[in-house]
């Protein structure tokens, strides 16, 4: 078998189809109805048949070899029913590339060679455009972001992307990146990323500091986006401009690097990402930080756990369970003596962090800040910073049922009654002991029971709920009544 490409000027294939279920005087038009082309397959698709070319048509930027390893399967096949399978499986390897708009494959009829039938593949392949570019909003916590990005797609003809993207926050929030990408690599079914990236996250407004992150990401994805490897390799520097920051925020400014490796697993059997009635998904984050020598080096073990289990409720409604934990611990001889880095640990409250009814961010571990620094003078503001935790956990029941108006439902939007709780406590420097630790956190937890609409979107899902908070801490952000809150789906 030989590959062959075809140049520019190659006549376009046309592939001409035939609609299921052909009517009575298909017949009479010359057409071939499917239970006809059915059984003249199955008369064929095992008889001996071999490759003898495959021509590659429409290939303008893209190198002959990264479409030419995709279809080697197909020196293997003998038979119509193998070159089939080998072509649509060759067809979605191709796809996963990320650089073809259309891919069409044809298999005609060849000469007989050495006394066996053969046929000819052509491949018909529509690239997407060098150029593309994206602007967009969404809401990242409890901040408004727009961003801006231009991609440069497959320009050296390597199935290889490089993307610009920048963004600005409502709350001065930024971040600028440059991320080249590469789909396939050595034709092995993974995508591999490099990322350089700055990044400033304003977290003044819940704990009265900014983190400022220089670095760089490389990354290992599977094709089916189950597993992932990442190793993140910055400096981060972290500062309170307001001078308004607790003693236990004030504790962690300044500078550290930050060498972590991170393993993502993900699986996901729900029927509908947008309103599942079955199945189950989780997810689980494991992250070592510290592989680089040095004294200001984070050093630590972080293990992150998301679960959610539907069950149908007729075909309208379904009970969805769903639950959350994390624990974050210094690598140290006694972890309780060790502070960890706030930016690492596990933050409740909101839509977002798995406890509505509360405020972003407003629930869990605090330290009351600076009392001579002007802020009470202002009596929205929050007179203690929010620490975080680094023993995290929260669940959620929720019944979810459709609505009976048709332009909400058209929309995508339904209904929940739900009760959720959680609960946070920090461990690093403490100095308490395991038993006490768990007895702090089972004392913490909060409750809230509330009813409210979902508007699930491809980048998250918008909430409006009535919410009553049933247990809560003195230092608690929370309030009863109307929440609007935006958080990943699910």
């Amino acid at each position: 078998m030989s590959i062959r490409p075809i140049g520019d000027g190659a006549a376009p294939v046309v592939e001409a189809e035939v609609e299921l279920g052909a009517a009575p005087d298909a017949e009479q038009d010359g057409l071939v109805s499917d239970n006809d082309f059915e059984q003249a397959y199955d008369s064929i698709k095992d008889k001996p048949l071999g490759v003898r070319v495959v021509v590659l048509r429409g290939l303008e930027r893209t190198k002959h070899d990264v479409v030419a390893r995709e279809l080697l399967q197909l020196t293997f096949a003998n038979s119509l029913e193998q070159i089939k399978d080998a072509l649509l499986e060759a067809h979605d390897t191709l796809k996963s590339l990320q650089i073809f708009d259309v891919i069409d494959c044809i298999i005609d009829e060849g000469p007989l060679e050495s006394g066996m039938e053969t046929c000819t593949v052509t491949v018909t392949c529509v690239e997407k455009g060098r150029l593309n570019m994206h602007l967009g909003t969404y809401v990242q916590g409890s901040e408004g972001q727009g961003e801006a990005a231009v991609s440069f797609t497959n320009v050296l003809g390597y199935a290889e992307s490089l993307t610009f993207s920048g963004q600005y926050g409502t709350a001065s929030s930024s971040e600028f990146s440059a991320t080249l990408a590469k789909q396939r690599p050595w034709a092995k079914p993974v995508s591999v990323e490099l990322q350089l990236l700055q990044q400033f996250t304003n977290f003044q407004k819940w704990s009265s500091f900014s983190e400022l992150l220089r670095g760089g990401i490389v990354s290992l994805h599977s094709q089916d986006h189950a597993h992932s490897l990442s190793y993140e390799l910055a400096w981060r520097s972290l500062t309170d401009a307001s001078v308004k920051a607790s003693p236990a925020v004030r504790d962690q400014l300044g500078g550290s690097l930050k060498s972590a490796l991170r393993y993502t697993f993900r699986h996901d059997t729900l029927d509908d990402p947008m309103f599942p009635l079955q199945g189950y998904a989780l997810r689980s984050t494991s992250e070592l930080g510290g592989l680089w020598p040095g004294m200001n080096v984070a050093r630590y073990a972080r293990q992150h756990l998301w679960g959610q289990v539907v069950l149908p409720l007729g075909e309208s409604a379904a009970l969805a369970l769903t639950a959350e934990a994390g624990l974050l611990l210094p690598l140290a001889a006694r972890p309780a003596c060790m502070a960890t880095c706030i930016t690492d640990r596990f933050f409740l409250g909101g839509v977002s962090n798995g406890l509505q009814g509360f405020s972003f961010k407003g629930a869990g571990p605090t330290d009351r800040r600076r009392t001579d620094s002007g802020f009470e003078a202002d009596s929205s503001a929050r007179r203690h910073d929010a620490l975080g935790g680094d023993l995290f956990g929260s669940a959620m029941a929720a019944l979810r049922f459709q609505l009976p108006v048709p332009t909400l439902a058209n929309l995508g939007i339904y209904g929940h009654a739900f009760v959720s709780s959680g609960s946070s406590v920090l461990v690093g420097g403490t100095n308490k002991s395991t038993q006490a630790l768990l007895q702090d956190f089972g004392a913490g937890i909060r409750w809230t029971v509330g009813v409210g609409l979902v508007w699930p979107t491809a980048v998250g899902q918008l909430e409006v709920n009535l919410c009553r908070v049933m247990s809560a801490r003195s230092r608690d952000q929370y309030r009863h009544g109307v929440h609007l809150g935006f958080g990943p789906r699910g």
